[in-house]
């Protein structure tokens, strides 16, 4: 006997007993034997020479209700039960017995009849707060409700970063499939997939089909927001569409660092060539962002919108624009900004301006003509105060020599001797005078024209 395998539902299966017998056998007869619950091998179906029809057994009854039974005599080698509708008890060995004359029976080794059972659609995908940790058991029937509470089903306030658990239930049929979760993002085109940590599983009451429950859990990022986490039925039975989605993610993440792009793209617009200037600050945010646009450091908002058009191009300028964005969740109010800077030139007012942008001076003629006058200002007073100051220190030791004469009576011969010297030392002692007066030489020189007076003076 082989083995069979056959989808539920199935009609038409047949129990074939082959044999082939010696040329001296003579086989009076064959049995179909099944296990019965309680692991015994009962007689279902049996033909024998001394039989006009085979016969469907009590056990086989309770099996088959009915089944058709070939004859002894029409098919010398080969013993065939046909019966329909293959259901789940049907799932058991079967084995067949040959009597021959004149020696024991011989029996066949087991054949398996299994029942295969397509998977239904997956009954619900949610996500919990609680993280699960179930292992991979058989369950009773009545215990696979109690996994998870409507309380702990996440309905909102999901945020960046935080952990759930993923929860897909469902007749997963038999042979028992397995369920794969695929995250289906709103800029991927291939879904991510990923395979359930825990599950368990349990054979449904009357029908011999498994349900299965599994877990993912899944830490939640930005990317994720609008995202649909779908459960797949993965088995050889599986027909299509075997999945389900769960509600879209809705999850809450602070405004992302803004750009600013500018339109046209480039540096210095020129006034009478380009007449607008279109300013758009991107950023990314759940809740949405507020725009707020400023200009340098003015406090007044110039716009509320993600982009806004300048017009007012008609002057040379340095342009500096910054756009906040903002958004507020939880009670937490989050801020970023980008700023964007270019220049406005006017051509014709920047062709007069060649001459002072070359030697790289901002000053203006005015500014000029009022630096120059200071300068010759501060030149001749300069000069002044020197002048003064040398005579000042003159006279001061002109005076001091003639109180230092007065009181000192050896003064004459003094003179006399030092009067020679005076006049040997005259010219090149002016000539220096002239060249680089040395203020530490005035007193020295005040004092030797005093003392040649003086002495002339006395002498005469």
């Amino acid at each position: 006997m082989t083995n069979i395998s056959e989808i539920l539902g199935t009609n038409g299966i047949k129990l074939r007993c082959s044999y082939t017998k010696d040329s001296n056998d003579r086989v009076s007869g064959v049995t179909f034997l099944t296990v019965n619950d309680s692991d015994i091998f009962v007689k279902i179906a049996e033909a024998t020479i001394f039989s006009i029809q085979p016969e469907l057994l009590p056990y086989g009854v309770y099996l088959f209700g009915s089944a058709n039974i070939t004859k002894f005599s029409d098919s010398p080698s080969e013993f065939v039960l046909t019966f329909n509708n293959l259901i789940c008890k049907h799932e058991r060995n079967y084995i067949c017995r040959l009597a021959v004359q004149d020696t024991l029976p011989t029996y066949s080794a087991p054949m398996q009849l299994f029942v295969q059972i397509p998977p239904s659609k997956p009954e619900n995908v949610v996500m919990i707060r609680t993280p699960v940790d179930v292992s991979t058991t058989t369950a009773k029937a009545n215990d696979r409700t109690s996994i998870s509470s409507d309380n702990e089903k996440v309905t909102s306030g999901i945020m960046d970063g935080d952990n759930i658990t993923v929860k897909c239930s469902g007749n997963v049929g038999k042979p028992a499939g397995i369920f794969t979760f695929k995250v289906q993002r709103k800029d991927n085109i291939q879904p991510t997939t990923y395979d359930a940590t825990t599950t368990e599983i349990e054979r449904i009451p009357g029908n011999c089909s498994y349900y299965r429950t599994s877990y993912l859990p899944f830490q939640v990022t930005a990317e994720d927001n609008q995202a649909v986490i779908r459960c797949v039925v993965l088995s050889p039975l599986a027909g299509q569409d075997m999945f389900i989605d769960s509600e879209q993610l809705e999850v809450k993440y602070n405004v992302r660092m803004p750009t600013v792009t500018k339109h046209p793209a480039k540096q210095e617009y020129i006034v009478g060539v380009d007449t607008s200037i279109t300013l758009t600050c991107t950023t990314d945010g759940n809740p949405k962002p507020i725009y707020r646009w400023f200009e340098g450091n003015q406090s007044d908002i110039i716009s509320t919108d993600d982009n806004f058009t300048l017009t007012d191009i008609n002057t040379t300028k340095r342009c500096l624009y910054i756009c906040y964005v903002t958004n507020t969740f939880n009670g937490h109010t989050y801020t970023k900004a980008a700023q964007m800077e270019f220049n406005i030139i006017n051509e014709e007012n920047e062709a007069k301006s060649t001459t002072s942008r070359i030697t790289c001076s901002n000053e203006t003629p005015n500014d000029k003509e009022l630096k120059n006058g200071n300068t010759a200002v501060i030149v001749v007073g300069t000069v002044c105060g020197s002048i003064i100051l040398v005579l000042t220190v003159i006279l001061f030791a002109v005076i001091h020599n003639k109180k230092k004469t007065s009181i000192c009576p050896c003064c004459h011969d003094r003179s006399e001797v030092y009067v020679n010297t005076t006049h040997q030392q005259n010219a090149s002692l002016y000539e220096g005078v002239d060249n680089a007066l040395d203020v530490h030489d005035y007193g020295q020189l005040s004092s030797r024209e005093h003392e040649y007076t003086n002495t002339n003076f006395t002498s005469s």
